[in-house]
Parts: structure tokens; C-alpha cells; sequence
């Protein structure tokens, strides 16, 4: 095959085409703080579940759901930050840098 993929290293990686070796580094993707986030958001989802079958008072409940949805705001923002830090920012050089950029450009369109 004219193409073959090696990993050497964990974040390295080398991509052989027609017997020319181009290596680059991998961009991890830290999604711990995210991922906190989310589990946070679940336990509050929980509560709010909790708090209406136990029909506790309506602007309680409201609040509890309006806190949630910050937090789900906040990891999806964090998630993107990462993307852009890691994926956009690889796309420079290996030429995908117009289609990332839609991504993002869409993802931004649904807040708007």
C-alpha cells in the first residue's frame, strides 16, 4: 500500500506516503474539567427529577434547572475550547483548516 500509519509514541505519529515519511504530533484533547461538569450536571438532573416528583415549589425547581443548564453551557464551551485548541489548530497544516472552520462556524450559529 502506498500509505501505512505507524505510532511510534503516544502522542507521535508517522504517516508513510509513497514511501515519504511525514511525522507529526497528535493533539490531545483534555476533557477531565468537562467531564466533571457533566457528571455535576447529572447529579443536578437528578434532584431536579427528585424535586418534582416530590412536588416541591415551582421557582426551586426552575432554579435548579436554570443552574444545569449553566453547567451544561460551560462543558459544551470547555469541549469547544479544546477543539479549537487541538483539532482547528492542527487543521493549519494538514489542510482541513476550511472545513473545521465551518464546524465551528455552525456550531456558533446555533447559539445565535
Amino acid at each position: 500500500p502506498n500509505a501505512i500509519i505507524t505510532i511510534e509514541r503516544k502522542e507521535l505519529y508517522s504517516i508513510y506516503y509513497y514511501n515519504i515519511e511525514y511525522t507529526r504530533y497528535l493533539m490531545k484533547h483534555d476533557h477531565q474539567a468537562s467531564l466533571n461538569l457533566l457528571k455535576t450536571a447529572r447529579g443536578q438532573i437528578d434532584a431536579v427529577i427528585r424535586m418534582t416528583e416530590d412536588e416541591r415549589y415551582c421557582v426551586d425547581i426552575a432554579n435548579q434547572i436554570e443552574a444545569t443548564s449553566a453547567l451544561l453551557k460551560k462543558a459544551n464551551l470547555q469541549i469547544l475550547k479544546n477543539h479549537i485548541e487541538t483539532c482547528v489548530k492542527e487543521s493549519l497544516t494538514d489542510g482541513t483548516y476550511e472545513e473545521k472552520t465551518k464546524e465551528i462556524i455552525d456550531i456558533l450559529q446555533k447559539y445565535m
